[in-house]
């Protein structure tokens, strides 16, 4: 069984993680690890979509290579509804298509009598 490490992600000076370049600090540090990872979001406020979707490749990257998981944990409500947000654009089994049916007209009175009849 491999050892669990805890990890904060944040410092006093840096509640709010909001760039790429951030993530990909990060991860420079916990490279050198090759254990299962706890990630302590405690204090952090604020995640932006960017931060949430680089974290969520470089996470993904991350346990494929070192054949262990990462776990967030103490993450408040807000920071837990943008990794869910970003999850679903990042696994396109989850996204939702519709398709819409496209239509051409070549005369105009052909497509003023189509927008009447709908």
């Amino acid at each position: 069984m491999k050892s669990v490490i805890k990890i904060p992600v944040s410092n006093k000076a840096k509640n709010f993680l909001i760039s790429r370049e951030v993530v990909f600090s990060l991860f420079d540090k916990l490279s050198k690890f090759d254990s299962d990872l706890e990630l302590d979001f405690s204090n952090i406020e604020f995640i932006s979509r960017s931060y949430a979707d680089q974290f969520h490749k470089a996470k993904n990257d991350f346990e494929n290579k070192h054949n262990s998981k990462i776990h967030i944990l103490n993450a408040n409500e807000k920071v837990i509804r943008m990794f869910q947000v970003v999850s679903k654009t990042q696994n396109s089994h989850e996204r939702l298509f519709e398709k819409i049916p496209v239509y051409k007209f070549s005369k105009i009175d052909s497509l003023s009598d189509y927008l009447l009849s709908i």
